[in-house]
């Protein structure tokens, strides 16, 4: 299931926001976990075994290190667990694995070989195992009590707004509202208007940003001019943030609505003056959790000379595979590795006094620069993709319309999404956010009106998203594949 889907945003919330106010705050753990796994098993039924094997296996785990927390071989043995399981799901999905069934099969019956080539990546699983992880850290250093209800273990595992795209919660920050959770009214009107906003951002900016850039990067390879590689990639740059923080905003908006506060995963990213300011307002989330995970104890073993720097490229060379086991995540992973090393020296002193516009254009040159790796299918497209947007008109074949769609004829609507995705992103826009506040509070009478309007206008807006998915017009999200 999808947030995005109508049989969910129709039949699924409406029921289950309606039902779990109504009974007593004792019963929402078990009423929210019923549907969360209801919610796992509607796209995949095979997700439920995935996650049966994450929650039963770190349920006993917790237990065995909170008796031993000193004891470091517990600890790993709990990492590898989930590092196993993550990396075995993302292996025979992204590689057809034929070697392993040919290798095997004589002893695997059919019906085994036939799932493993048939395997199913579950949702939510990149998030859930670095969570888990999380979790054992958390327990051998004391910091938290290993959760000794089966149940409210489960629940927090499944809890189902933050799986298909984060944010990454800690088991830490939500522990207290497990056994009873009790949003306030305000708390579920305020959690609905985020999810609008998600729902939003998602259907008319990214999905409006989708028709320029998926098929210019879905080709076989980069048969169009330079002029259509450099919109297709400032296209992907702003709808890989309005999908990603759509998503989350929805993600957050519901937590809210069941009387939970999840971390926020974006703050206004692309007006960082640095990479490293980039990565401490985009997907805050993940770069917190490795971060603390991985970066601070590679730290605390620090090799002489250019140690940081080293440790800086490996916790992105892990970043870019967590997203997924390709050439391509690697390169960009270590892209972004690469700039905050050269920042950690003298060059990043010098940047803080540059010239503001010029941190800006150096950032925003950067990470545009890396999604087209992100985003590519291979390494071979990438390359020829950069040498599109150099100038290179060799070989351009003209295809027909069928398959460049809506390329190099765009509708009006996406011309508008691109323009208002980009005013969002300038300074007018916390402007008149500013001014609306200012004038709300300096005149009391238009305060009293101004959120009935501002619920007007989202509610407007809400229902033209409705439409866009009733047309069919939508793409998938792009993060909730990791």
């Amino acid at each position: 299931m999808d947030f995005t889907s109508l049989t969910f945003l129709f039949l699924f919330l409406p029921l289950l926001v309606g039902i779990y106010l109504l009974v007593q705050e004792r019963f929402r753990p078990a009423l929210l976990l019923v549907a969360s796994l209801l919610f796992l098993a509607w796209g995949s039924s095979s997700a439920l075994f995935a996650f049966a094997f994450l929650i039963g296996g770190n349920f006993i785990f917790g237990q065995w290190i909170e008796k031993s927390p000193v004891s470091k071989s517990r600890l790993t043995l709990g990492v590898i667990f989930n590092l196993a399981l993550l990396i075995f799901y993302k292996v025979f999905t992204t590689y057809k694995p034929i070697w392993f069934v040919t290798a095997f099969e004589r002893v695997l019956p059919d019906a085994v070989e036939k799932s493993i080539l048939e395997l199913v990546y579950p949702i939510g699983l990149s998030y859930i195992a670095l969570q888990m992880i999380s979790y054992l850290v958390d327990v051998a250093r004391g910091t938290v009590s290993g959760e000794k209800n089966f149940l409210h273990f489960a629940f927090y595992v499944t809890l189902f707004p933050k799986i298909p795209t984060g944010p990454i919660t800690a088991y830490r920050s939500i522990r207290e509202n497990l056994s009873a959770p009790a949003p306030a009214l305000s708390d579920v009107a305020d959690g609905l208007r985020r999810f609008a906003i998600g729902l939003i951002k998602k259907t008319l900016i990214a999905d409006g940003l989708a028709k320029i850039a998926n098929p210019a990067f879905n080709l076989p390879s980069p048969n169009f001019s330079p002029q259509i590689a450099w919109l297709a990639l400032l296209a992907f740059t702003l709808q890989i943030y309005y999908d990603f923080s759509g998503f989350t905003d929805m993600a957050i908006g519901l937590g809210r609505v069941f009387g939970f506060t999840f971390p926020e995963n974006f703050n206004q990213p692309f007006t960082a003056k640095s990479v490293g300011e980039f990565w401490r307002r985009w997907h805050m989330s993940l770069s917190a959790w490795f971060r603390e995970y991985v970066f601070y104890p590679l730290e605390r073993r620090r090799i002489p000379l250019f140690g940081q720097q080293l440790n800086i490229l490996i916790v992105f060379a892990f970043t870019g595979l967590w997203h997924g086991l390709t050439p391509t995540f690697l390169v960009w992973g270590l892209i972004h590795g690469l700039a905050l090393a050269l920042e950690s020296t003298a060059f990043g002193r010098w940047l803080k006094s540059a010239w503001r516009p010029a941190q800006f254009v150096y950032t925003f040159s950067i990470v545009a620069f890396s999604w087209i790796f992100f985003r590519s299918p291979s390494l071979t497209f990438s390359l020829q993709f950069i040498q599109r947007l150099a100038g290179d008109t060799a070989n351009i074949t003209p295809l027909p319309f069928s398959v460049t769609r809506p390329l190099p004829f765009i509708d009006p609507t996406t011309w508008i999404a691109l323009a208002v995705a980009i005013l969002l992103q300038t300074p007018l826009a916390s402007l008149l956010t500013s001014w609306w506040a200012r004038l709300s509070g300096r005149f009391p009478r238009f305060g009293i009106f101004s959120r009935p309007l501002t619920d007007v206008f989202l509610l407007a807006l809400f229902w033209s998203a409705i439409a866009v998915l009733v047309s069919g017009g939508f793409a998938p999200g792009i993060y909730d594949k990791f």
